[in-house]
């Protein structure tokens, strides 16, 4: 696989500098959808099918030394999906109350947190 790297733009670069622990600069959704629910491995075939269709979803940031250029987002040549995607239950009785006590949980997480990072 050939090395992909694309400079960030100054506003993306400037995001990228300014996230630190107490500064958090991740977003999260939550999506309810009807029907059965979805196994793991269908997740991820669904997810691994999908990725060759954004490329930036494989690639993690470098940085130059002393930051005298903007970083850029180089292919992650070890990118693994079962590194991105968790699974979490919501407690019972599973209603509206408990996602949404369980999205702000996880969403307040560092991002950085459980990604074997």
């Amino acid at each position: 696989m050939s090395q992909t790297q694309d400079r960030m733009s100054t506003l993306d670069a400037g995001f990228f500098y300014a996230e630190h622990h107490n500064v958090p600069m991740h977003t999260g959704s939550v999506a309810v959808f009807d029907g059965p629910t979805p196994t793991r491995a269908d997740l991820m075939r669904l997810f691994e099918a999908k990725l060759p269709r954004v490329p930036r979803y494989r690639q993690v940031v470098r940085t130059a030394p002393f930051q005298l250029l903007r970083p850029v987002w180089a292919d992650d040549q070890e990118f693994a999906i079962r590194h991105h995607v968790r699974h979490a239950s919501v407690p019972a009785p599973g209603g509206q109350e408990q996602l949404q006590a369980t999205a702000a949980e996880l969403g307040g997480r560092a991002a950085h947190e459980g990604a074997g990072s």
